[in-house]
């Protein structure tokens, strides 16, 4: 650990501490609960459609949560000054709420599918204000990590969250593997729910220390990026996002109805896919600070679409495996690169509206991608088509690099008057 947090001291080295600690434990919980809720949606629901709900649709909630919170000045800035506050109430709403769900799941207090829509409503419910918790994160670790540190911090926080991806996934298809009943899948929610819970006091141990107004006073208030067109931007990464996701609501159901898999396959599947993620976050940040973010982040997307396309000709669990290995350190490097560019490359006075802009694409375009997806493999019945569309998303990348040639990590001298927050110490 010693090694790793090279770079940094004092107290931006305890607060980077909690948040890795924290974000293994949102790791756990995300690879036991979030990731198998295709799964759980294939049992109690009976078409792609039905799947696609409880996957999509806390997507589309959050994302419109974001984008509103970016949508004015004044909400930026409130967000901004009370950036911790909006973290804290976060975290006291949404631990709870999915430990709730698996309550409901483990009495199966309902039917099979009156359970997929009250359970669809939950997730919903928690993600929204989980969404607003997210925006306030990311100005919250910019504004309170050195510069020089913000790309491995990206690539660490991957690495540590994905570490407790895998243990949950591990721990969910161990759990699952004799059994897949309502009952079975409340009991591996309710385990991870539950070690999410520990970290529930995390936010509250959190300050604000002043580091990026110290390092502005001393640039001078360089501005990091230009005035790029955001629309061209945002519709490249849009793009991209979609491509990437097309298939996702139809990989786990496509396993099972055509190839026969159950959970197992599902579990093997993520572990090798977060296994993959684990290794490879470090090596992104390495492309960010060789390649720059945009660059580094069409290496990533050309990779994970190819996977996509592939995966109809690989029948196999192991195949499977292997190809969601090198999908995961595709994914993974997505993920690192536009968090990077996040927080490493847009300045102070315009972070809250790339990151609500940014976290609104990551929500909604992939709920809307995995529904159409869905669609056409209910309309055509020839799911391998929507794998195959996935190569859409090279078309994305030769806007990237165009705008990315725009970026400049010294340029042209602009101030900003951003108001510091107040302390929360």
């Amino acid at each position: 650990m010693r090694s790793l947090l090279a770079g940094i001291s004092g107290v931006s080295r305890r607060l980077v501490i909690l948040m890795l600690v924290d974000a293994v434990l949102w790791g756990v919980w995300f690879g036991s609960m979030w990731m198998f809720r295709p799964a759980l949606a294939s049992r109690l629901g009976e078409s792609y459609t039905e799947v696609n709900l409880m996957v999509s649709l806390p997507l589309l909630v959050a994302a419109a949560v974001q984008y509103a919170a970016g949508s004015s000045k004044r909400c930026r800035e409130f967000i901004r000054r009370y950036r911790l506050q909006f973290m804290r109430f976060s975290s006291l709403v949404t631990r709870p709420m999915n430990l709730a769900i698996a309550l409901v799941l483990y009495w199966e207090l309902f039917e099979p599918r009156t359970m997929l829509y009250t359970v669809t409503a939950m997730f919903t419910l928690s993600n929204a204000v989980g969404a607003l918790g997210g925006v306030a994160w990311s100005d919250y670790a910019a504004a309170n990590i050195p510069r020089s540190f913000r790309a491995k911090y990206a690539g660490l926080d991957a690495m540590f969250s994905n570490i407790g991806t895998l243990g949950g996934t591990v721990l969910a298809g161990y759990l699952l593997s004799a059994s897949h009943e309502m009952r079975n899948y409340g009991e591996v929610f309710l385990v991870g729910s539950a070690l999410f819970m520990i970290g529930l006091p995390i936010p509250f141990l959190l300050v604000e220390t002043g580091i990026e107004e110290a390092e502005l006073r001393k640039l001078g208030r360089k501005a990091l990026l230009r005035d790029v067109d955001r629309r061209k931007l945002f519709a490249a990464i849009s793009l991209a996002i979609f491509a990437v996701n097309l298939p996702m609501s139809v990989v786990v159901p496509y396993i099972m109805r055509v190839w026969g898999g159950d959970e197992a396959w599902v579990a093997v599947i993520n572990a090798s896919s977060w296994l993959a993620s684990i290794f490879t976050p470090m090596m992104w940040s390495y492309l960010v600070e060789k390649l720059g973010s945009l660059k580094s982040a069409c290496i990533s997307i050309g990779i994970g679409v190819t996977m996509n396309a592939l995966f109809p000709f690989l029948p196999t669990v192991e195949l499977q495996g292997i190809r969601a290995f090198i999908a995961g350190a595709a994914f993974s490097g997505i993920w690192v690169t536009l968090f990077s560019f996040l927080i490493r490359d847009v300045d102070p006075g315009n972070r809250i509206l790339y990151s609500s802009r940014m976290f609104a694409l990551q929500n909604a375009v992939p709920a809307i991608s995995m529904t159409v997806g869905a669609t056409i493999a209910d309309i055509t019945r020839f799911p391998e088509l929507v794998f195959w569309l996935s190569v859409l998303g090279l078309a994305s990348i030769p806007t990237l690099l165009r705008t990315t040639m725009e970026i400049s990590e010294v340029s042209q001298v602009r101030t900003y008057h951003v108001q510091a927050p107040r302390s929360r110490t």
